[in-house]
């Protein structure tokens, strides 16, 4: 039997509904007393159910389901969802007295399906529980809730980053990439590696490859600026009057400072490990290992003991020279006070000692002492210590002298600097720096420097110095690794530079020189015979003298390196020397190393592009 829908409406709005929340610890919010018919019916909404689900429900329990007219069926479904809703207002207006409303923390107007409200973030609630509690109060279906509930969710997520306060910018500085400047930032909290990456979308790079490259070394950059800043602000607390007292001020953590870095190569790519003091091996090969992106655990542990080894390795080193350091002092010292007790006339001479020594291992069973003696050329040194030890003839034997030579300099500068207030008085005194005899515009890298030249200067050390020092500025600033080859190649190079120059200057002097000595010969023979010696005939003299020290190639001196890609994943060195043929060198090169013919243009234009530069 079919009820009749048109008394349900009288009847509805008749009624003494009476709401109430309940007190059990069932999952109804709300019950309220309908009457149908004549009898009265409990209308329920249920924790998580909608107004229109619960009206449904109880219209279809209670027959009110089964008439045809569908508007009166929609019409009594919205009466009764109307109604829950009402009294679900009451019911919350009751127990606001009771409980304190949070503050709003967010509020969003929003139109869904024909409705308009706001939805509010209160500052404790979740926005899930936001989001949640809008849908509950306007009525929507389940499948409406459903869809739009994740989109509510993300929206507010969205607001509450909105509110947040923009991060503090701690510094900036500008990097030269590929021609163009480009700006890096550092914020407050922000991680190197991210802020590397952010940077380089910020300028279009996208590639993956030339990323994973130059983002390490950007990172490395902001954490160098990093610590550099904090040393500088740690100076300046100690410049500044001590207004704290001393047991707090030593429970403050010391600066880091740098204590070495070592250039690597990770995945075929460049890369630099860092090690800080008061840094543990593993922690500066597993920091090492995250900023270049290594998460891999079967790669991590493949690695780290490699890393391990090499920081310790340096660290060894470094203690072994503090050591000497010490112990040379403490020579120094005795041999000091030794010589103020003794007369001057009986003091013996003593024999030469080495500014520094470095212990260097040959191989598993072998050990050598690399001796270096303060005036003496650096490379000189290095290059005559691999020969004696029978490493003349290694293949490595110019990246070797690179690296010994860097070492060997590291150390001198850590000897200097600890030597530096004993000689602060001395160089007060000391005369003012003299001007250079002449200058050399040397391009690296597209960046020009200048190498100044001083009269009395030794060749060699000045062109292997000026080389090594802006070649070391290159690497920092724009990330571009060079080899031994073309170290020695920039020496090379500019060390007959300056001796074309020198012997050009010499050469014009004795022009000038010429008329005058001849004029003195007509005049009087004794005469002639008490003049000295011009510098202009000694210093050709000895010119080929120190030349005669290195080996003279026929090919001529180095001037630089091709790496040829084979291919294959292979790369093979085509050294390229002064009195080569280019064309003679690419016919050689591709017959040795079996490549076609057809390549020779394409060795032949890249050679002569780089003697172009040249």
């Amino acid at each position: 039997m079919v009820k009749s829908l048109s008394l349900l409406f009288p009847a509805l709005l008749a009624t003494a509904a009476c709401a109430q929340q309940q007190a059990s610890g069932t999952d109804v919010l709300v019950t309220m007393s309908v009457n149908i018919d004549g009898s009265l019916r409990d209308l329920h909404l249920l924790k998580g159910e909608s107004f229109e689900d619960a009206a449904v429900s109880f219209a279809r329990s209670n027959g009110l389901m089964a008439a045809t007219d569908d508007a009166q069926v929609r019409a009594v479904i919205d009466q009764l969802s109307g109604l829950l809703k009402d009294k679900m207002q009451e019911v919350e207006a009751a127990q606001q007295p009771q409980e304190r409303m949070p503050s709003v923390q967010l509020s969003i107007p929003l139109t869904i399906d024909g409705y308009t409200g706001d939805l509010l973030k209160y500052e404790t609630e979740t926005p899930e529980a936001a989001v949640e509690r809008f849908l509950y109060a306007s009525g929507f279906s389940m499948d409406v809730m459903r869809e739009v509930y994740p989109q509510l969710v993300s929206l507010v997520n969205r607001k509450l980053e909105e509110l947040q306060p923009p991060k503090k910018e701690l510094f900036a500085f500008s990097l030269s990439l590929d021609g163009r400047d480009i700006t890096v930032r550092h914020f407050e909290g922000g991680n190197p590696m991210d802020e590397a990456v952010e940077t380089l979308r910020g300028v279009g790079v996208n590639d993956g490859e030339f990323m994973d490259r130059v983002a390490p070394q950007i990172a490395n950059q902001i954490v160098n600026e990093v610590s550099s800043r904090q040393a500088a602000e740690s100076v300046e607390e100690q410049v500044q009057p001590q207004q704290v007292e001393q047991p707090l001020m030593q429970q403050q953590p010391p600066q880091r400072r740098e204590l070495f870095s070592e250039p690597l190569t990770l995945n075929n790519q460049p890369a630099i490990m860092i090690h800080y003091e008061g840094s543990t091996a593993r922690e500066t090969a597993a920091r090492f290992l995250g900023e270049n992106g290594i998460n891999d655990d079967a790669t991590i542990e493949s690695l780290m003991p490699q890393l391990i080894g090499i920081v310790d390795a340096r660290m060894a080193a470094i203690l072994e020279q503090e050591a000497q350091v010490q112990a040379e002092a403490q020579v120094q010292a005795q041999a000091q006070a030794q010589a103020a007790a003794e007369p001057a006339a009986e003091q013996p001479q003593q024999p030469r000692q080495p500014l520094v020594t470095v212990p260097i291992n040959l191989d598993e069973q072998r050990q050598a002492t690399l001796e270096y003696f303060e005036g003496d050329d650096v490379e000189a040194t290095v290059q005559r210590f691999l020969v004696a030890v029978g490493l003349g003839e290694n293949e490595r034997f110019n990246d070797n002298v690179v690296q010994l030579s860097a070492l060997v300099r590291e150390r001198v500068t850590d000897l200097e600097q600890q030597r530096a207030p004993e000689q602060q008085q001395v160089q007060a005194n000391e005369p003012t720096r003299p001007e250079p005899l002449f200058s050399i515009p040397v391009t690296l890298s597209g960046n020009v420097y200048n190498l100044e030249y001083f009269e009395g200067q030794e060749p060699y050390y000045a062109a292997n110095a000026f080389c090594v020092e802006k070649h070391e500025i290159v690497r920092a600033e724009l990330g571009v690794e060079f080899d031994g080859d073309q170290l020695l190649a920039c020496q090379n190079v500019l060390v007959q530079s300056i001796l074309n120059i020198i012997e050009e200057r010499q050469q014009s002097q004795a022009g000038q020189q010429q008329p005058g000595e001849a004029s003195a010969e007509t005049q009087a023979q004794p005469e002639a015979q008490a003049q000295p010696e011009t510098p202009v005939q000694a210093e050709p003299e000895a010119m080929p003298q120190a030349e005669s020290e290195t080996p003279v190639n026929p090919r001529g001196i180095l001037l630089f390196t091709l790496d040829i890609d084979m291919g294959d994943g292979t790369s093979i060195q085509l050294p390229v020397h002064r009195n080569e043929n280019p064309r003679e060198l690419a016919t050689t090169f591709c017959a040795d190393n079996k490549l076609g013919q057809e390549n020779i243009p394409a060795l032949v234009d890249a050679m002569e592009a780089q003697l172009a530069q040249l």
